[in-house]
């Protein structure tokens, strides 16, 4: 989605804008306001600053303290995904030719290792 179709999916509340995260317990995502959630997937909007503080002890960090990722994805949480980070994926990851890029990469893994899952399950269900 681009322009002004996210604006109107928030309109139309086809996405939920949430406040902020407090924090991470497990899988349970607990919201500034004390609201516990269990998403399927959480997409940060940071701006123009990195904003990682939430992350704490989540995240492996350079020495510099920016966050360690392999294809765009943490390199110590598998499948969480951080886009705009340099060499997150190549190059231009930083750019937001490059940020394009990867979120369309990002998208399709886990379009990927959503559908695994299902085929996993699938599987073990058929077994019982």
């Amino acid at each position: 989605m681009a322009g002004l179709t996210v604006c109107r999916a928030i309109c139309k509340r086809t996405i939920t804008r949430l406040p902020g995260v407090a924090r991470y317990e497990g899988d349970i995502v607990v919201l500034t306001d004390g609201r516990r959630l269990q998403p399927d997937l959480v997409v940060f909007a940071t701006g123009f600053r990195y904003e990682t503080q939430h992350l704490d002890g989540v995240l492996e960090l350079d020495p510099d303290g920016r966050p360690l990722v392999r294809n765009c994805e943490s390199t110590r949480a598998g499948g969480l995904y951080l886009l705009g980070y340099r060499f997150g994926r190549t190059f231009a990851s930083p750019y937001l030719r490059g940020i394009a890029r990867d979120a369309e990469y990002v998208a399709g893994s886990i379009a990927q290792s959503r559908e695994a899952w299902k085929n996993h399950d699938r599987k073990r269900s058929e077994m019982k």
